[in-house]
């Protein structure tokens, strides 16, 4: 795979007109026409789609779900039209489907399906628990039903190639239920790889790219333990950290600030060497990353420290993904420069 260069527009998805405004080409086009080298973009779609700045009620904001609980066939035509849209400009795609921040924290849908929605007197652990596990039939049903749609959609138009990558979830993990995290986080392997399995199905024959991006990979908060869960969702060697349930084998590791140490000093040993040394002893004797600054406080998102973690992950063979502001907001050229500069100093 070409050295990907990532600039995330998480909610690019629900925007009608795709970043364009004010006379201004749409998100790629930006991108292209600024000779920023950046070729991947990733959205989430299982999400508020005024997260970001769409305004709410206005015709260019689409949202995943109608009133009435049913897929938005104009969000699906709107997914088709933002990967048409890309593909000629070079850009892959990361499709990102569900995230944690969708469930432990506010950023569902809204409207979204019944069955998928927090019960009145639910806690935010038993919510998370019985959406990310097999537990309750009728919201793995439901949650098929949206994996299915998007995946034939994009296969269907003909839009279902090398250039789309599928991440399962975003940041999933589970640090919200105490000592009962690292159970959750066991359960949660198995969702996982029947997400993936119900991609590979519904691609028919398709070659995909799956993946998906964890938590911390230590337990760095003594309030909740066993909220690590990078072993336990990876790690070819059953049980590990006690879950004996089998591991998701990706086909790339999308490691966010929390997994190699951003913003502290040893960040650049840690890209160069420290993630590899960890990864192989889950069974990946040549694991490939994306080293990504989701995560990371906007205060460190400086030109001096993209070039430098940049340039770690480029020397390294690694792909570098930012995340960053977009349209409704005006772009980081900051950052976008700091990408070109560090592509530039790394062959």
């Amino acid at each position: 795979m070409a050295r990907l260069i990532g600039y995330g527009a998480y909610n690019l998805c629900f925007d009608r007109d795709l970043g364009a405004q004010s006379g201004q080409p749409n998100f790629f086009q930006s991108i292209h026409n600024g000779g920023w080298p950046v070729n991947l973009m990733k959205i989430i779609c299982y999400r508020n789609a005024t997260q970001e700045g769409l305004p709410l009620g206005d015709p260019r904001t689409i949202q995943l779900y109608r009133p009435s609980g049913e897929i938005n066939g104009y969000f699906l035509d709107n997914l088709v039209k933002l990967v048409q849209t890309a593909r000629p400009l070079g850009f892959t795609v990361q499709i990102c489907v569900f995230s944690y921040h969708s469930v432990a924290r506010d950023e569902a849908p809204n409207p979204l399906p019944a069955v998928l929605a927090r019960g009145a007197s639910e806690t935010k652990c038993n919510y998370f628990k019985r959406f990310f596990s097999l537990s309750d039939p009728g919201v793995v049903a439901e949650q098929e039903k949206l994996v299915r749609t998007l995946v034939n959609q994009l296969r269907v138009s003909g839009n279902l190639y090398d250039h789309v990558i599928w991440e399962l979830a975003n940041e999933v993990r589970c640090d919200i239920c105490g000592t009962g995290n690292a159970g959750a986080n066991c359960t949660l392997v198995p969702w996982l790889n029947h997400m993936a399995t119900i991609i590979r199905d519904t691609a028919r024959g398709i070659p995909t790219t799956i993946l998906t991006s964890t938590g911390v990979y230590f337990d760095s908060n003594p309030n909740q333990p066993g909220a690590k869960n990078e072993k336990m969702t990876f790690d070819k060697n059953r049980p590990a950290d006690g879950c004996a349930n089998p591991a998701l084998v990706p086909d790339l590791f999308d490691l966010h600030s929390g997994q190699w140490d951003a913003g502290k000093i040893t960040a650049g040993d840690m890209i160069r060497n420290g993630v590899k040394m960890r990864f192989q002893p889950y069974g990946y004797p040549n694991p490939m990353f994306i080293i990504n600054t989701d995560g990371i406080d906007d205060s460190l998102l400086t030109k001096a420290n993209i070039s430098f973690w940049a340039k770690a992950a480029f020397q390294t063979g690694y792909h570098f993904a930012c995340k960053a502001q977009y349209p409704p907001e005006p772009y980081n050229t900051a950052v976008l420069d700091a990408l070109k500069a560090a592509n530039a100093a790394v062959p």
